[in-house]
């Protein structure tokens, strides 16, 4: 479908397709018939999902022409989080037809989103009302609070975001939050016979998390695009365009193939 965003006065068109699965689409339409070859699930937000480009520029696809051996799927979903990638990750351990990896794509903006700060859920609930459902829209987010955590849906209310914006959490909450996600995300999988490893897109050089995660052995990718790569869609809107995407599916076609053999079987 052709999509059209707006800012003051300026338009952006771009072309999204998603399939029956309501996954956007990775390739170009296939012939009927299951696709053999070993699976790899990407699960982000925006950013992974490519919104604001057309099918053909997102990072997923780009990935996918660079790496004819696997078969990607895109589950990223604009607005998620690592709790929702959490809940991700119990879908496919429970599916009959497991992938052999996800990749969970972290920033570290998502240790704000993870927990649901006001500020987070403010932007969010802009453009999410919908005048013929009686039911207003939610947020998943985690909660840490003394060495224990648990999820909850926030409705994205006046009255919800105020209550929400009443639980202060500390930045080392959230870290340990986040942290906490990661580990629950690697023991489902690896329960299942799936390999977790965790894409990189942005982060701050001294980010608690990723010293965390390299300290524990978990499988880092590295997306990260040098300044000179970092175009966004600016004025019109903060998402990463094309030149931003084009190097994230290029860095990731890079960072995954070493692992290939061990995720395929194949030398």
């Amino acid at each position: 479908m052709s999509c059209t965003m707006a800012n003051r006065g300026l338009q952006h068109r771009f072309v999204l397709t998603v399939d029956a699965r309501g996954e956007r689409i990775c390739a170009p339409a296939q012939s009927a018939g299951e696709d053999l070859r070993p699976e790899v699930v990407v699960l982000g937000d925006s950013f992974g999902f490519g919104w604001g480009v057309n099918d053909d520029q997102a990072m997923v696809w780009i990935a996918q022409t660079q790496l004819p051996e696997v078969h990607l799927r895109n589950w990223s979903v604009p607005g998620y989080n690592n709790v929702h990638a959490l809940r991700q990750i119990g879908q496919l351990a429970s599916s009959p037809h497991k992938p052999r990896a996800a990749i969970v794509l972290y920033r570290d903006d998502f240790l704000e989103r993870n927990v649901g700060t006001a500020k987070w859920l403010a932007i969010l609930s802009q453009g999410t009302v919908n005048a013929s459902s009686t039911t207003p829209p939610s947020y998943l987010r985690v909660q840490w609070r003394a060495g224990q955590w648990t999820q909850e849906l926030v409705p994205l209310t006046p009255a919800g975001i105020a209550a929400a914006g009443q639980q202060h959490d500390s930045r080392q909450d959230q870290v340990l939050a986040a942290i906490a996600l990661f580990a629950a995300m690697r023991d489902q999988a690896s329960a299942a016979g799936i390999e977790l490893l965790v894409g990189l897109q942005q982060h701050d050089s001294h980010d608690p998390v990723v010293a965390a995660l390299k300290g524990a052995g978990y499988t880092l990718l590295n997306l990260i695009p040098p300044p000179e790569a970092w175009k966004t869609l600016h004025p019109i809107d903060f998402h990463p365009g094309p030149v931003t995407q084009a190097y994230y599916g290029t860095a990731l076609a890079k960072q995954l193939r070493p692992h290939l053999p061990r995720l395929t079987g194949q030398p």
